[in-house]
């Protein structure tokens, strides 16, 4: 089994929150600099207008947990949609306009012949951290044992008429972070369980978007079969 230890800043800090005896709330941010992006698709170039529903089930979602005197906070709803728009941007090389609603968005692209809607949907969200305390003779240090999280999305992908065309479920499964993409933010709770939602949420959503590329292409070419 792998173990790391904690880093001391982050002992002393939550230490100092024990003793001072009050709740502290560590609240993560969205920060699209934290999307390990990959290159824009090299693939042939596809007509027509991919865009993205971000409503309200999606942007107000937002993961709360308490433990002991702390409290976690991370906008996983922002972080999924701001995952999507780049990952959707990656894939077909260029940008992609976001609505409201399906009827906002078919409203907008009235005269686009070929529109495709997709609407992400944030499941789950589970972060992990565990350690397991070591006693020495003079203190005693906490000996990380798992420091990660997990994030599930449904995808749902609509025709131009709204109609539900395919749905499918995304898993990261457990997503750790290598130690040497981690910075001097890391050394903060809120900051490194962010930057894991935000690694996972680009990961999860460029598989997403490169499936709808799929698809895309395959209606392309029964359309021209037919």
């Amino acid at each position: 089994m792998r173990v790391r230890l904690f880093r001391p800043r982050l002992l002393l800090t939550l230490s100092a929150l024990l003793v001072a005896g009050c709740a502290t709330v560590y609240e993560g941010k969205l920060d699209p600099t934290l999307f390990l992006r990959s290159p824009a698709s090299v693939g042939t170039k596809l007509n027509g207008q991919v865009v993205l529903i971000a409503d309200v089930a999606l942007t107000q979602f937002k993961y709360e947990r308490a433990k002991g005197l702390q409290k976690l906070v991370i906008p996983i709803g922002p972080i999924v949609e701001a995952a999507a728009v780049a990952a959707l941007s990656d894939e077909f090389g260029r940008s992609v306009a976001q609505y409201p609603s399906p009827e906002a968005a078919i409203e907008a692209n009235r005269s686009v012949t070929q529109l495709t809607l997709v609407v992400p949907r944030p499941v789950q969200f589970e972060h992990h951290d565990e350690y397991l305390p070591l006693i020495t003779p003079w203190f005693v240090i906490p000996i990380n044992v798992r420091q990660d999280v997990r994030l599930i999305v449904d995808w749902q992908v609509l025709d131009a008429d709204g109609k539900l065309r395919w749905t499918k479920r995304y898993d990261s499964g457990d997503v750790k972070l290598p130690f040497n993409r981690t910075d001097d933010r890391d050394i903060k709770p809120e900051h490194y369980f962010a930057h894991l939602a935000h690694e996972a949420a680009y990961t999860l959503m460029r598989q997403a978007a490169h499936d709808v590329r799929d698809w895309i292409e395959s209606e392309r070419l029964r359309e021209r079969v037919l």
